[in-house]
């Protein structure tokens, strides 16, 4: 079903294509999301125009590192207890007596295989290091992504359906604070708003360590079985993850809200109020359209988690992937700082694409104009 037509019968476009949805439940839903659904050669697309932005990404990190003064060699065999003979030795294992193009050749060849080379502060590999801090970062960032989609799109929906002007005045005033606040100013209020919550680490150092399956903490103490160990983990991600979230939160509810009004004023939205449809079945029609631009956004946002994960991490002594980043600049820890960022990019990148792709399965129309490119 067309536009033009949804219009003129007051579906919406979205709503419109469950009338030709595959019949067999949640099964036959997800073998057609896969099958029929999934835009495998714009995935395919998306993927191969990525190539050149993570080698562009990596060659950037790569100059950085080598415009930062000092020697790495240096720093390894210590600042004043090298002599020259040792750390031209040094230079020829680590190969930085060789041209910048082999040595940028080196470390993406490298890097394709999995190996990021050794930490200077801590001479063990970086990638196991990564290993160990990647999943404190990722459950932080679920959290704050939690909170932010929770409490964004709450206070956008209402702020959007709501016909009283002091409910859309209040809740946009509170967007606009969530979205003037810094992010170490709002964590170290929040510290001090709530002294009942933990505000460092991510367990209570009186509790027995969890063994690790997944790396997240919450998840490991739940498969474990330790409730006390699961209740000290969410009560020590409370505080890290409003602070993070708060911000994303803010452009969410605006977004939310700036899309419902527009779904509202469309002719099919007009239509189906005028043949008697309203409650559940209006705020279904309506919110499944204003979704898609919220995806969107949402995905886009999830850079700037991992970037205020930086300063949200130091805040709250987060264990976290920002640490690590911030203890390997502040020791010149050079390999770790490249290979940090250069994760980060491809992280980064790839939730793009899946993000738009997500956005292709969900709205029929910008699938079809996926497929007619």
């Amino acid at each position: 079903m067309t536009s033009a037509q949804s219009e003129k019968t007051g579906v919406s476009p979205i709503s419109a294509e469950r009338l030709q949805a595959p019949t067999g439940g949640t099964k036959g839903w997800v073998i057609d999301a896969v099958l029929n659904r999934f835009p495998w050669a714009y995935f395919t697309r998306r993927l191969l125009a990525a190539i050149p932005i993570c080698i562009g990404v990596s060659l950037a990190a790569f100059l950085m590192m080598q415009m930062i003064p000092g020697d790495p060699a240096q720093i390894m065999l210590g600042e004043h207890s090298a002599d020259p003979v040792h750390l031209e030795q040094m230079r020829e294992r680590l190969g930085l007596n060789r041209p910048l193009a082999v040595q940028y050749g080196m470390f993406v060849w490298r890097a394709l295989h999995g190996d990021f080379g050794n930490s200077l502060r801590t001479n063990s590999p970086i990638l196991k290091d990564l290993i160990q801090h990647v999943p404190a970062t990722v459950e932080l960032a679920m959290g704050g992504m939690f909170f932010a989609v929770v409490f964004g799109m709450t206070s956008g929906i209402l702020s959007g359906f709501s016909r009283s002007k002091s409910v859309d005045t209040i809740s946009m005033l509170l967007a606009l604070i969530g979205v003037s606040m810094p992010i170490f100013w709002l964590g170290l209020q929040l510290i001090s708003w709530f002294p009942e919550l933990p505000s460092s680490g991510r367990q209570d150092i009186t509790l027995a360590r969890v063994e690790t399956i997944t790396g997240l903490l919450t998840v490991d103490a739940l498969l474990a079985g330790r409730f006390d160990a699961f209740m000290s983990a969410l009560r020590h991600l409370i505080l890290p993850s409003v602070a993070l979230g708060l911000i994303m939160s803010a452009m969410i509810a605006r977004m939310t809200r700036s899309n419902v009004r527009d779904v509202l004023s469309q002719t099919y939205i007009q239509a189906a109020r005028a043949r008697g449809v309203s409650g559940i079945r209006l705020f279904h029609h309506t919110f499944r359209n204003a979704l898609i631009p919220v995806i969107t956004v949402i995905g886009l946002q999830l850079g700037t988690l991992l970037s205020g994960a930086v300063i949200t991490e130091s805040i709250f002594a987060w264990p976290g992937l920002g640490t690590y980043l911030v203890h390997s600049i502040f020791n010149r820890d050079y390999p770790a700082v490249q290979s940090t960022i250069l994760i980060v990019a491809i992280f980064f990148v790839l939730v793009n694409i899946l993000v738009d792709v997500i956005c292709a399965m969900v709205d029929p129309r910008v699938r079809a104009s996926v497929e007619s490119n």
